[in-house]
């Protein structure tokens, strides 16, 4: 597990090891507007039943609720 965060994951993968893992409030801080623009993508959008787009704000608030929920 990496250091601070809730949970991570290590797999062997063909270009040597994938790790998954919770993402950090500073992580998500940044990387919040590029995944409102990815939510908000008509495609994805339609994909994943959104009702209406998400602002950045919304993005770190659905990751904090998530996160709170465990």
């Amino acid at each position: 597990m990496i250091s601070g965060t809730r949970w991570s994951i290590e797999a062997p993968w063909a270009q040597g090891r994938l790790r998954a893992f919770e993402p950090t409030l500073t992580e998500v801080l940044a990387a919040a507007p590029l995944l409102a623009a990815f939510y908000n993508d008509s495609h994805n959008s339609a994909m994943m039943t959104n009702t209406h787009e998400m602002s950045v704000a919304e993005v770190v608030e659905t990751f904090q609720a998530m996160r709170a929920a465990v």
